[in-house]
């Protein structure tokens, strides 16, 4: 008899008390009623929190041996620890899931199915949630900016929420990003890729951990993951360059014509000024290029730091 695939969703949380058995208890049910050909694992990854969040996902672990468990050594940000627990599923696909379950469930076949399909990883779409006004311009322009400086393709919408497939999960295990942005990594790594489109349900219980000062942490961690802002440095400082060379020729023009109307030293004094600022700002974005290199390479932090596992990995 052939092996049954299994699917690995996955559910970060902090601070999670009022939503995370609903989530699970949804999850089981979705599961065992409507994919009943495939085995599922359902990983729990908590960001230290510090209500009854773990207390509740051990108490669950007893009754099924598909609920796992990682609980991590401090709070690692709502970015990194997502990422880490999508490194440690072991299913044929990985599907993540949030706990205040805005990311319907029951999309979940849809997924599986463009899955079974074909595609190696199925993005979806947010197209509609319940929107702050300054925010949503704040996200708006976002996206209007890593579209186009970033060198790979980057989602409006995108949120992290879709299925993807093995070999896509162990792709990104290569990295060693301490830092990763998920949202344009995802295509880095490429294979055949499909969409959905969702409309995000509105919080039911608990309160979200996102706030401004996230969501802009995250977006300059979008915006300096790629190399083009120290490149247009470089550009930018290469047309100062220029500028300031045609005023040099100017003023020295100025002075051979006029050499009555100048106090003596100040255009040699200027032009030196002048030369050596963009001479500056051209080797600084020079050494940025070359720092920004060096520091992919030699950043070697993990993720995150596990405190302890529960269940049968």
């Amino acid at each position: 008899m052939q092996n049954r695939k299994k699917i690995s969703i996955m559910t970060p949380c902090y601070n999670e008390e009022e939503s995370i058995l609903k989530c699970i208890e949804s999850v089981h049910e979705y599961m065992t009623l409507f994919l009943i050909d495939f085995d599922y694992e359902h990983l729990i990854i908590d960001n230290a929190s510090t209500d009854r969040t773990v207390d509740i996902v051990k108490n669950k672990i007893t009754d099924d041996d598909r609920i796992k468990l990682i609980v991590n050594s401090r709070n690692f940000g709502p970015h990194m620890s997502p990422y880490y627990g999508i490194l440690q599923c072991k299913g044929d696909a990985v599907i993540p899931v949030m706990a205040d379950l805005q990311t319907p469930i029951e999309l979940i076949k849809e997924l599986v199915l463009k899955w079974e399909n074909g595609a190696d990883k199925v993005i979806a779409l947010r197209v509609s949630y319940e929107k702050k006004k300054f925010i949503d311009r704040l996200r708006n322009l976002y996206y209007l900016l890593m579209v186009k400086i970033s060198h790979v393709e980057h989602n409006k919408g995108f949120t992290g929420f879709g299925l993807y497939d093995r070999k896509v999960v162990d792709a990104l295990n290569t990295y060693s990003d301490p830092v990763p942005y998920f949202r344009t990594l995802i295509s880095e790594v490429g294979f055949k890729v499909d969409y959905i489109e969702y409309e995000q349900k509105n919080r039911k219980k608990g309160l979200s951990k996102n706030n401004l000062y996230t969501l802009l942490d995250y977006a300059l961690l979008g915006i300096t993951s790629t190399n083009v802002p120290m490149r247009l440095v470089i550009i930018v400082s290469a047309g100062f360059s220029m500028l300031f060379l045609f005023i040099i020729l100017l003023y020295g023009v100025a002075k051979i014509f006029y050499w009555d109307s100048f106090d003596a030293g100040i255009v040699p004094i200027l032009m030196l000024v002048l030369f050596i600022g963009s001479m500056q700002m051209f080797i600084f974005g020079l050494l940025g290029e070359y720092i920004t290199t060096l520091l992919q390479n030699v950043k070697n932090k993990p993720l995150v730091i596990e405190k302890e596992r529960y269940g049968k990995f």
